[in-house]
């Protein structure tokens, strides 16, 4: 159990490692490791151009370490890394997107009584600032 503290995953196999025949992932929803499977799916779903892009990916490292399972999988990290990176940054956006809107709903409706520009540009600086320091946590890891 170790494994599903640490790291939010149970991974179970069939089969002696050098032909593993099945892989069952369990993981702990909202978990780091959950929520980067969801950001993944998600951005692939709404990108076929990179589903593409990892097919190719797959059949090309499939063939080249058919008998090597570790150094196939170490072989789409940096791909998986990209998209997760983009799709953090996507979802970064459309949270900023989303409160900008609602502010301006606000304004709209007249429920503020004061200047909002400088409110949201103070919030969107301490957003931004946050989103940095998150990816070069997560670049540290």
């Amino acid at each position: 159990m170790d494994s599903i503290e640490t790291k939010g995953e149970v991974l179970a196999r069939k089969g002696p490692p050098e032909c593993r025949t099945h892989y069952i992932h369990i993981e702990v929803i909202e978990s780091a490791f959950w929520r980067n499977h969801i950001l993944f799916r998600d951005y692939l779903l709404a990108h076929p151009e990179s589903v593409k892009q990892y097919e190719f990916l797959k059949k090309d490292i499939s063939e080249k370490y058919k008998d090597e399972r570790k150094k196939y999988t170490a072989a789409k990290n940096e791909f998986i890394q990209d998209i997760l990176n983009k799709a953090q940054y996507k979802f970064v956006l459309t949270i900023i997107q989303q409160i900008y809107h609602l502010f301006f709903l606000f304004v709209d409706n007249e429920c503020l009584d004061f200047d909002i520009y400088p409110v949201f540009y103070a919030f969107f600086q301490i957003f931004l600032r946050f989103y940095q320091c998150h990816n070069m946590w997560q670049n540290q890891l």
